[in-house]
């Protein structure tokens, strides 16, 4: 009998992959894509692949290209911002200028929908989880800003945190606009269509991505600096 603790092991490795068929049908049913709009949809994403992005994604000649979890996130995150009205250059200019926040929020997230209290919240219990999510500035008119403007436009916070501040940060004098993107349940959103094994693959596959991302800035702290006042 095989030791359940190499068993354990085995999942862990077990690496998710999504196709680009898969992961375009998953984000035109999440944000409710007409069918005869489906074409000019794909297109869109396509206009990411060749723009480079997301950069890992594993293709090559003969071969379709393969999304891991963190690759799917970000295209989700993709998106969400084109849903604000930013341009492909400007979404992708603003997830990559500085991704630790990202990486933060997934990671808090993950650990969030694996526990009963992300269900509870579902179910009305506003007060059972917090859910994570990332805000910034979308800064359309950066290209005529200073060159350090689009690294300072993307934060991360817990829903009460950010409820506590919100005045705050939009009070100051070049910062009075704010838009928000809920990433726990943008990920909730993702998998809520997948089979049980798939959906914990995704999990394991986007807590993987997110800790390592954390873990390659130690001096950056996982906790807000919100959280801490």
């Amino acid at each position: 009998m095989q030791d359940p603790r190499s068993q354990q092991s085995d999942a862990e490795k077990a690496r998710f992959e999504l196709t680009f068929s898969s992961l375009e049908a998953s984000l035109a049913r999440s944000h409710d894509i007409a069918s005869d709009k489906r074409i000019a949809f794909q297109g869109r994403l396509k206009t990411l692949l060749r723009l480079g992005f997301p950069a890992e994604i594993k293709k090559g000649k003969g071969r379709a290209a393969a999304y891991s979890a963190g690759d799917a996130i970000r295209m989700a995150v993709y998106v969400e911002l084109a849903e604000f009205g930013l341009t492909p250059e400007r979404a992708v200019e603003l997830i990559e200028a500085d991704i630790f926040p990202l990486f933060a929020a997934v990671k808090r997230s993950v650990d969030l929908l694996r526990t009963e209290a992300w269900d509870a919240f579902q179910r009305g219990d506003v007060d059972a989880a917090e859910p994570i999510f990332i805000y910034f500035d979308p800064m359309m008119l950066s290209p005529l800003k200073g060159a350090d403007a689009i690294g300072k436009s993307f934060r991360w916070a817990g829903a009460n945190t950010v409820a506590r501040h919100i005045a705050k940060v939009t009070s100051t004098a070049d910062h009075r606009r704010l838009s928000i993107v809920n990433v726990t349940a943008l990920i909730d959103a993702m998998t809520a269509m997948m089979k049980e094994d798939q959906r914990t693959k995704f999990l394991v596959d986007a807590e993987r991505w997110a800790r390592f991302g954390t873990e390659i800035e130690p001096d950056r702290d996982i906790v807000p600096a919100w959280e801490k006042r």
